[in-house]
């Protein structure tokens, strides 16, 4: 490899004559990074050392410039005594380098042939062109021809689905709970958990059409990462009949620690879809955490607030958010004394997504109040009746 200097003159110089090429961009890389590429890519296993030193001292996300730091891998290649610049050198043809009792399938004689017609401009033909079995991969040709006439089976199912088959297609609305630590669950790493959970109880759900059919099943909106749900629902359709108590207690075998359905009902297929069906969503924060003892005891300070009782303190500063508060998503917010709870009913819309964690920032001024909060329940149109 080149000197650092001369690679950046080459830079420079590139870049100098296409700049009145307005429609070609020249992109070039970093020169430290390639400089760590070509060592590992050519080095050996004492570059172990260095690469467990760096780590330990911080490096990461290497390929981001921004969080690229040289530095760090210079001092680790002088704590272990290497010389980097030793692996950018000129390699003797005769060297034994760390990749040679790999067994690629070509001879090292023919990389070098194929190095010195490339110092010479000269052009090797195509296996098209010219068969010379030095590459080997001509020899593939007649098994690729080769047709199997063996006939293979397909094996049935090693297992039986839950539930009853029958002719019609059901549709089904789930309710379940995502507490304690599985409220760190992010939304797709939940809905991934319920399709594998679904799958290792055996329950067949319809799924969607095309070249990448998933399982077709509906969620709430997406809970902030941190907040508890004391009754999520999905909604999935399925050509079995299943029982509500043998379905949830089915499931539970099989899901993770914090995640357990509830209930299960059967609706009629012609019902409004959830998100459209979705009316109303309850949310509540805990005035019993330390978080909100302390966010309280701040605005009562600021606001002169000299009221005896804790809670007439959260129904004034509530008064006085609503006072201010202009939009129209909030249908009421309603302090349960006895729980020692702040209940907050929002409206939904399927078309705009409601933030209820900064109404509560606004209200109570926690930052990130998402570990005190936790979604109630979904307020629906219409009463929920089994088919």
């Amino acid at each position: 490899m080149e000197d650092e200097k001369i690679l950046e003159e080459k830079h420079r110089f590139l870049k100098s004559r296409l700049r009145k090429y307005r429609f070609v961009k020249f992109k070039n890389h970093s020169l430290k990074s390639s400089i760590l590429e070509a060592v590992f890519s050519r080095g050996d296993r004492q570059l172990t050392q260095v690469l467990f030193h760096s780590w330990k001292n911080g490096a990461r996300f290497e390929s981001w410039g921004d969080l690229f730091d040289f530095r760090i891998w210079e001092k680790a290649f002088e704590s272990k005594n290497i010389d980097y610049r030793l692996y950018l050198e000129a390699l003797d043809r005769d060297a034994v380098l760390p990749w040679d009792h790999i067994d690629t399938g070509i001879k090292k004689s023919h990389l070098l042939q194929e190095v010195d017609k490339a110092l010479k401009e000269e052009r090797t033909l195509s296996c098209l062109e010219n068969k010379c079995d030095l590459c080997q991969g001509c020899n593939l040709s007649p098994l690729l021809e080769r047709e199997f006439q063996e006939q293979i089976e397909i094996p049935s199912a090693p297992y039986s689905l839950f539930g009853k088959k029958a002719q019609d297609i059901f549709r089904y609305r789930a309710i379940y709970s995502k507490r304690k630590n599985a409220r760190f669950i992010s939304h797709l790493d939940l809905s991934n958990i319920i399709q594998r959970t679904f799958r290792r109880a055996n329950i067949s759900v319809v799924h969607s059409e095309g070249f990448h059919p998933k399982m077709a099943i509906s969620y709430l909106p997406a809970l902030p990462l941190g907040m508890e749900g004391k009754a999520e629902i999905i909604e999935f359709k399925s050509q079995y009949l299943f029982e509500g108590d043998e379905f949830v207690s089915h499931v539970n075998k099989f899901l993770p620690a914090g995640v357990k359905f509830l209930s299960l009902k059967k609706f009629k297929t012609f019902k409004p879809r959830l998100n459209e069906e979705m009316k109303t969503l309850v949310y509540s924060v805990d005035l019993k955490s330390r978080a909100a003892k302390e966010a309280l005891k701040a605005i009562c300070k600021e606001k002169n607030i000299s009221a005896n009782d804790d809670y007439k303190k959260v129904e004034k500063i509530v008064d006085d958010f609503l006072a201010d508060y202009k939009d129209g998503n909030i249908e009421k917010i309603f302090l349960d004394i006895k729980g020692k709870k702040l209940f907050l009913y929002l409206k939904h819309s399927p078309h705009k997504n409601i933030r209820s964690q900064e109404i509560v920032e606004n209200i109570l001024r926690i930052k990130n109040p998402v570990f005190v909060m936790a979604r109630e329940k979904i307020l629906f149109g219409s009463d929920e009746k089994l088919t």
